[in-house]
């Protein structure tokens, strides 16, 4: 081989591999803006989410029976970590059961209070009020106990008891999960509820969601591109 074949294939050599550098430089600096961007964006977005959640206000109306509807803008977040972590607040999982989630897609927290006044519960039998043998109650007489969980308070006298007031506080949370029992199953989609109050039970859940369908571009169109991208990469690197 000639001396100026060979200077001219090293030549072209040392072209090719100059805007294959060049290429993958600009690449990584495009990655990294990208990077950077979302970051920015995400912590623009997280931010928000912060504000609408400590947001207190929520508005309601009345449906067509007049039962009331309260509704509140939904908050929206990249971040599956933020999700699960606001959720186990209340959740606690024990670490058994916490394996098992892979993804928590959704978290929903509901302050409620129950309460009920002047509710006059009359005796269905004559009774007769003692506190021992000898000693009659006076009446009307007060009553009243409280905790983190619940008031009661009422008025006891000759023809019945009236509650004055009952109050439970309560907060309901329900999330939807994705679970894998173990390395062999399927992940399935479940909803979980919880109710911090203790004397309040959860006796049916019923939920349901859309399935979500990928795009033809991330169905395949995306990763044929990818594919195509990669291959002629290698293809010029091996050259």
């Amino acid at each position: 081989m000639k001396m100026e074949e060979i200077l001219t294939k090293l030549k072209n050599n040392t072209i090719r591999v100059l805007i294959i550098a060049v290429l993958l430089t600009v690449a990584f600096v495009i990655l990294c803006l990208s990077i950077e961007n979302r970051r920015l964006k995400n912590k623009v977005a997280e931010t928000a989410v912060d504000v609408l959640l400590s947001d207190k206000k929520i508005d309601s109306f009345k449906n067509s029976i007049g039962d009331i509807v309260y509704q509140k803008e939904l908050a929206v977040t990249e971040s599956n970590n933020k999700i699960k972590t606001l959720s186990d607040e209340l959740f606690l999982l024990k670490r058994a059961n916490d394996r098992l989630i892979k993804k928590v897609n959704s978290y929903t927290k509901v302050e409620q209070q129950i309460v009920i006044d002047s509710v006059y519960i009359p005796y269905s039998d004559t009774i007769y009020i003692t506190k021992n043998d000898e000693e009659y109650i006076k009446v009307p007489k007060y009553f009243h106990k409280y905790d983190k969980d619940y008031l009661i308070a009422g008025t006891l006298n000759k023809t019945g008891l009236i509650v004055d007031s009952l109050r439970l506080n309560n907060t309901l949370a329900f999330r939807q999960v994705e679970i894998r029992k173990n390395i062999f199953s399927k992940t399935e989609t479940v909803v979980q509820v919880i109710n911090t109050n203790p004397y309040i039970h959860t006796t049916g859940v019923q939920s349901i969601t859309i399935k979500n369908k990928k795009s033809e571009w991330d169905k395949w169109i995306k990763p044929t591109l990818a594919a195509i991208g990669a291959g002629i990469l290698v293809y010029e690197l091996k050259k």
